[in-house]
């Protein structure tokens, strides 16, 4: 029923499904915080009444002005001036710099949610890089740094650091009794460029790398990477001769690569 609500027999109308495909978290006056939306459909869609918000817990912070449209397959772009105009204050927002959530919700001319939404959890971004909408050949959607600004437009390609995670190991072969084989996990992580990888910043050297997820681990200060290196992390303690010398009996191609842990 594209005139009303619909009646009591009628299924729920469907909502165009409008993304959030590009945001600019981290900025410095004169730039501004900026949320970029897409309507990936074949239709217009009217998003008037619909809120953008950085908390998926208080949805109703900043609502879209009435009447407002993305035309199909087009780009909207917000900034601070529309959702942020009274710093501190009412609903205003802006997006954390360190890390933060944007979420998209379906909203009416009543400010009643209507049921859908759309966002992301992000962590820290460098000054001045966005965090754009990345879709897996699987489908899978992931929010990543971008390698360049592209607001509003089609995303640019995800930017991918000098170091990777090249393989993970992450339930090798149980002990006998089904034990839980933990000593032979390993993540390996590659300097995939032509130069040393320092794993600090060298302004504060104190403030090293980590890895966080499945496994917590903080990198020793004065770390680096050589040209191409890898490096291992492992879930014992490498000092640990004989706990060293087997994990390198089963994997004998880390041999002569740095080992770090144990991790958490």
């Amino acid at each position: 029923n594209q005139n009303g609500s619909p009646g009591a027999d009628d299924p729920a109308p469907t909502i165009p499904g409008v993304v959030i495909n590009e945001a600019l978290t981290h900025t410095d006056l004169p730039a501004v915080d900026e949320i970029e939306l897409y309507n990936p459909t074949a239709s217009a869609v009217n998003i008037g009444g619909w809120f953008l918000t950085d908390d998926a817990l208080v949805p109703w912070k900043f609502r879209i002005p009435d009447g407002t449209t993305i035309d199909a397959g087009a780009y909207l772009v917000f900034d601070e001036s529309h959702f942020n105009p009274t710093p501190g204050s009412n609903n205003s927002f802006a997006l954390g710099s360190t890390g933060d959530q944007i979420y998209l919700f379906s909203g009416d001319v009543n400010t009643n949610l209507t049921g859908y939404s759309y966002g992301f959890s992000f962590d820290a971004a460098p000054n001045g890089v966005s965090f754009g909408r990345h879709v897996l050949s699987t489908g899978d959607e992931h929010f990543v740094l971008q390698t360049s600004t592209t607001l509003p437009g089609v995303n640019a390609a995800p930017l991918v650091g000098p170091v990777v995670i090249r393989q993970v190991m992450y339930h090798p072969p149980d002990l006998p009794g089904h034990v839980d084989n933990s000593d032979d996990e390993y993540v390996e992580l590659r300097n995939r460029t032509l130069s040393a990888v320092q794993l600090f910043d060298p302004l504060a050297p104190t403030n090293t790398w980590h890895v966080r997820g499945g496994i917590d681990f903080d990198f020793p200060q004065n770390i680096t990477i050589g040209p191409t290196q890898s490096i291992v992390l492992v879930n014992f303690n490498p000092t640990d001769s004989t706990a060293r010398q087997a994990f390198l009996g089963k994997y004998g191609s880390f041999a002569g690569l740095p080992l770090f842990g144990p991790y958490n």
